[in-house]
């Protein structure tokens, strides 16, 4: 099979990439041709593995000359109608979001909120939820009227059901969508860390106001117990953490590892004692939770978007209210204090990955979605 995934920027770091990369890898090693496709806009410096497009009718161009046997989108693109049978994988919330973010950021908290246009630019100007610039907020609805165009002419799979939930509730059709989870590679039998005399605690992942690090390093402060926090990732809000940490006082117990290579994630995780997700936006899925997982390390998490699909309260982690500083402290003492239990779930963890989220199984699914579609083209 000849498989063309596109995506802006397709080895931007980030979970995307990362999917990508996973997956195309797989297919490669399955005997699949494999073409990646990006745009010409989005990425300056040229790669010979790469070919570049203008927009989505030169996509769909390049996907008929290179005769495609299927197109795999990560992104909204525009275009006027398939060429080749193709889906679209929904990372996230921009097929109804108009600031593709559900996230209110004046009270940072996740929106609730069914998509409409009054009550968008209402939460835009009342919770700062994305841009109150006239010229962003019309591009963002526009951004909004162009998915719901150009989706239901191809099949679309989501991430998690959380995801096909929304879109449901946006007015998109439950018979064009099907929800296949994240993959992780599994390693075999993990070895546990216990921590007993000063746990460490670990947050992977974009130094962003929507990830929840403030609120978890209020928690780290209030603690009485002794406890040491690795935060790995970069973003925006990276100079703020290093401030935050100074005013708390925190030099001590948090260490700020900036960006990470794989092998040093790999690394950091297998020294923890647990891994805090403590966003306060509707993620998605997440590839932090189940890198956890597979290394056999509890999650305590905020319970919101897809992270209660994956983590079981008190079977497989902990899930959180999002900014309830007493009930993050609650969970992290529970876990740095009684190893035994923190191990139980570590363990209930990589069971459930090696039993639901392995790459396996998603190549399994995706490839028999790829078939589907092509099955239903020639029709």
């Amino acid at each position: 099979m000849k498989i063309g995934h596109y995506m802006p920027g397709i080895w931007d770091p980030g979970g995307v990439a990362s999917y990508i990369r996973r997956v195309s890898t797989a297919q490669i090693d399955a005997g699949n041709e494999v073409v990646y496709l990006d745009n010409v806009n989005h990425s300056p410096e040229k790669s010979k593995d790469i070919i570049y497009i203008e927009d989505g009718e030169d996509l769909y161009r390049h996907a008929s000359k290179l005769q495609l046997d299927i197109l795999h989108l990560h992104i909204h693109i525009p275009f006027s109608q398939p060429s080749v049978p193709t889906i679209r994988t929904v990372h996230g919330h921009s097929p109804y979001c108009p600031s593709s973010s559900r996230f209110l950021t004046r009270i940072e908290m996740p929106c609730p909120n069914v998509y409409n246009m009054a009550g968008c630019i209402s939460s835009m100007f009342r919770y700062k939820c994305g841009s109150i610039r006239p010229l962003k907020i019309v591009e963002n609805f526009k951004h909004i009227q162009s998915e719901m165009r150009t989706l239901p002419k191809i099949r679309v799979h989501t991430v998690s059901h959380f995801l096909k939930e929304q879109m449901l509730r946006a007015g998109y059709s439950a018979d064009l969508i099907e929800v296949i989870h994240l993959p992780v590679n599994v390693g075999g039998y993990p070895q546990s860390n216990s921590h007993t005399d000063n746990p460490r605690f670990l947050y992977l992942g974009r130094i962003v106001p929507s990830k929840g690090w403030h609120w978890m390093l209020k928690a780290v402060k209030d603690l009485e117990m002794d406890i040491h926090l690795d935060i790995a990732g970069t973003g925006d809000d990276s100079e703020k953490l290093l401030q935050c940490i100074k005013d708390y006082a925190l030099e001590s117990r948090v260490t700020f590892h900036g960006w990470q290579k794989p092998d040093s994630v790999k690394q950091l995780i297998s020294n923890s004692t647990a891994i805090i997700v403590p966003s306060v936006w509707h993620e998605p899925a997440g590839f932090v939770l189940l890198e956890g997982m597979a290394s056999a390390k509890p999650i305590i998490a905020s319970r919101v978007g897809g992270i209660p699909e994956v983590i079981e309260d008190g079977i497989n982690g902990i899930l959180v209210p999002p900014g309830d500083v007493t009930s993050l402290i609650r969970a992290i003492t529970r876990l740095g204090t009684d190893t035994q239990y923190a191990q139980k779930l570590g363990m209930q963890g990589y069971k459930d990955v090696k039993e639901k989220y392995t790459l396996a199984i998603h190549m399994n699914s995706l490839m028999n979605y790829y078939s589907k579609c092509i099955d239903e083209f020639k029709k």
